[in-house]
């Protein structure tokens, strides 16, 4: 049984380091030739191009573990069965589960490794990537590519805490925002409400403004203050927001956790929500690996001809496909209080899990 496991360990490893060496080569390519007016451009020197995608590779590892390995499966097991090797395995009493065990073992490492490079590597590579980008290469990061933030939390300066519903990059733009002014405890001052607002000539301008202020266990003091536009005196930028949403994104679990946990007091649902979801969704994406190889194993089995090896894979890479979407949509409708936090986040690894028993049952 060692030597089987060995023979079919050994098959699935080499396979999946292959697939991810090629996914990567493709990536690093395509994203040189994409940015290949800026290093010509700022005249980068090959050093800073080696530190670059080096530090990219942690990130693309684990976004290519899932379908590296789902691949990998496919290949590995519908070339053992296309040649009889699994058939002979079943006729000498071996169970789907024996025959695959080593390479859902194989998967389950994968999984771990895919947890820690997220956790513990991948933030600090981002942040070396964004240094580079911004300083070297003079090239925008996706999330300073002049796209919509929605749902942004920002700790500002003074103790000020900032919930913006919509924040617009092109034009210094906010909506639906709330502003708790707070001293060193953490105790509010005043809430600030605003419908819009505008950043202009250095200044922020709210319109339809209503103020907010609280006295000794936050009781509310006097009445609400309204003003049609108000001149704000906040030090904050819009960079500032720009900059600090990029560090939420590179946050490992325990830091969002800690972020979180100092956003609770102001009871911005869904804000709270969007980091709940998020959190979750850490936790059940290294999971995908395991999953989406057990849901492969039916179509990988039941290979016989050397055309249905190519079949499998385009089924595999389908459901694969299938899978992100569902995904996706699932996390979609978490932060939009659709779906419970906890289903959204591990919805599509659940639904796929239960495929994969139903196919493997039928088997014969």
């Amino acid at each position: 049984m060692r030597i089987l496991e060995r023979y079919l360990g050994i098959f699935f490893i080499v396979s999946f380091v292959a697939a991810v060496f090629i996914f990567l080569s493709l990536y690093i390519i395509i994203d040189l030739f994409s940015h290949l007016d800026e290093i010509i451009k700022n005249n980068l020197l090959i050093s800073t191009l080696s530190s670059y995608y080096l530090s990219f590779i942690p990130k693309i590892l684990t976004e290519l573990a899932p379908v590296a390995a789902l691949l990998s499966t496919v290949y590995t097991l519908s070339r053992l069965s296309k040649t009889n090797e699994i058939t002979a395995m079943r006729a000498a009493g071996l169970s789907i589960l024996q025959v695959t065990k080593i390479v859902l073992i194989l998967g389950a490492v994968i999984s771990c490794l895919v947890f820690f490079i997220n956790e513990r590597i991948v933030p600090i590579s981002q942040k070396k990537i964004l240094e580079i980008k911004l300083k070297q290469m003079n090239i925008q990061d996706k999330y300073l590519a002049q796209q919509p933030i929605k749902n942004a939390a920002i700790y500002g300066l003074d103790n000020k805490l900032f919930f913006i519903g919509l924040f617009n990059p092109k034009d210094h733009s906010v909506n639906n925002v709330i502003v708790f002014e707070q001293d060193e405890k953490q105790n509010i001052l005043a809430k600030i409400v605003a419908n819009s607002g505008q950043y202009k000539e250095g200044r922020w301008i709210f319109y339809d403004c209503i103020t907010y202020k609280y006295g000794l266990e936050n009781q509310l003091e006097g009445e609400p203050e309204y003003a049609q536009a108000k001149i704000m005196n906040f030090k904050d930028t819009p960079e500032d927001i720009e900059r600090q949403q990029i560090q939420i994104n590179y946050m490992n679990i325990q830091q969002l956790k800690d972020y979180r946990k100092r956003l609770e007091r102001s009871n911005a649902t869904a804000v709270l929500r969007s980091f709940d979801v998020e959190i979750q969704k850490r936790l059940a994406y290294p999971l995908s690996v395991i999953v989406l190889m057990f849901v492969s194993i039916p179509f990988s089995l039941s290979v016989r001809k050397k055309g249905q090896v190519i079949a499998s894979l385009g089924v595999s890479i389908g459901l694969g496909f299938f899978y992100y979407v569902l995904n996706s949509v699932s996390i979609a409708f978490g932060k939009e209080n659709i779906l419970p936090v906890i289903l959204s986040a591990w919805l599509a690894n659940i639904t796929f899990f239960i495929l994969g028993i139903f196919l493997i049952k039928r088997l014969p």
